[in-house]
């Protein structure tokens, strides 16, 4: 993976081995990689993201990340700057809601030598329940994170009667 295109392209075969090339910056709101199960080795390079979204009760998507989603994947050896703001407003029926620097929910996967920097600042009404974290949101089934670091502060702002947030710097 050389640029931008390529990047958002993986999409297209979630299942492959990628290495990117070079770093990439992403100058407009990131749409989140979704399912994804294969590799991504980052090659020591950076990338560069944002996503800023303030949304009625339910969220465009509940998996906010440079990946929403991975399982049986592995992500290893990259460098990640991102700033993350979500707002949403409340509702009985809002989602549950999952944030990470890298991965927003991961499940038996490998996060190996990842690293994320920038801010991460959620406000929630949700009546349902929060996951967030600088590496990954949520963590399931044999989840590793291995040799990997977070320097953005997190943020979280609950306003809601029922709901509750889980927040913590790596996961």
């Amino acid at each position: 993976i050389y640029n931008f295109a390529q990047l958002a392209s993986i999409d297209l075969n979630l299942s492959s081995h990628y290495v990117l090339k070079s770093d990439i910056e992403i100058n407009v709101d990131w749409e989140p990689i979704s399912n994804f199960t294969g590799i991504f080795d980052g090659n020591g390079h950076t990338i560069t993201y944002s996503i800023n979204e303030t949304t009625g009760a339910i969220p465009n998507d509940p998996y906010i990340g440079l990946f929403a989603s991975c399982t049986d994947a592995e992500i290893k050896n990259l460098f990640v700057t991102g700033n993350i703001s979500l707002t949403t407003g409340g509702s009985f029926f809002n989602p549950n809601i999952y944030v990470g620097g890298i991965v927003a929910n991961s499940t038996n996967s490998t996060l190996e030598n990842v690293h994320f920097s920038g801010n991460i600042n959620v406000t929630t009404s949700n009546d349902n329940n929060s996951w967030i974290g600088g590496i990954v949101g949520k963590a399931n089934n044999n989840t590793q994170i291995l040799l990997s670091s977070n320097t953005a502060p997190i943020t979280t702002n609950v306003e809601s009667m029922i709901g509750s947030t889980k927040a913590g710097g790596i996961c």
